[in-house]
């Protein structure tokens, strides 16, 4: 599988199998040493869901909007 990079740098695989040293056994995965780990990378933005997510669920999109706005202050 290939490496997923930001803007073209691979830093959150860097040194890691200097530092880390692991084995993968029929497993894709692989350690990370970057601060804030592989959501720098791979989601590292936190957006609120929208009203059509949360259709089925037991709470609405207003509901979750003060958590919301608390976490971005």
């Amino acid at each position: 599988m290939p490496l997923k990079n930001t803007f073209g740098s691979a830093f959150p695989y860097r040194d890691v199998e200097r530092l880390l040293p692991f084995e993968n056994h029929g497993c894709a995965t692989r350690p990370t040493l970057a601060r804030g780990g592989f959501s720098t990378v791979w989601g590292s933005a936190v957006l609120p869901y929208l009203a059509e997510d949360l259709a089925d669920w037991p709470i609405a999109a207003a509901d979750l909007a003060p958590h919301y706005r608390a976490v971005t202050a």
